[in-house]
């Protein structure tokens, strides 16, 4: 193959990929009514962000910034 068959090569790649990333671009992630996670929204108490939870069969707890450690003993309704 030529550089004219090098070039087209390189071009309809080009093309090929540009028809497959600019439609995953064109996806609207931020709609969280098209996803339902199972989490509720509650108020946590605290003003600080909550990163992670655990549960340990008895007891609910929640960590945060600034060493923010958050208890429920029902199992996180409070």
């Amino acid at each position: 193959m030529g550089k004219k068959g090098n070039r087209l090569i390189a071009i309809l790649s080009f093309l090929i990929l540009i028809t497959l990333i600019v439609p995953a671009q064109a996806i609207d992630y931020d709609d969280g009514a098209k996803y339902i996670s199972g989490w509720d929204v509650a108020d946590s108490g605290t003003d600080e962000d909550l990163f992670t939870s655990a549960y340990d069969g008895e007891s609910v707890f929640a960590f945060g910034a600034g060493g923010v450690i958050l208890q429920s003993a029902d199992k996180g309704a409070t």
